[in-house]
Parts: structure tokens; sequence; C-alpha cells
């Protein structure tokens, strides 16, 4: 693996988390 590519799979799964947490936050904010 070359630093390139471990440098976008980081990207990559930082982004899902990212897009995990926000479309949970957003589903609780729209349950309350």
């Amino acid at each position: 693996m070359s630093n390139g590519d471990m440098a976008l799979s980081a990207i990559l799964i930082a982004l899902s988390l990212w897009a995990l947490y926000t479309g949970w936050k957003l589903r609780k904010g729209a349950k309350r």
C-alpha cells in the first residue's frame, strides 16, 4: 500500500463516520 492509498482510505473512513454521525444527529433531532 502506498502513502496515497493510505491517505485516501483514511479520508473515506473519516467521511463515512462523519456522515453516520451527522445523519444520526439529524434523525434524533427530527424525532424530537
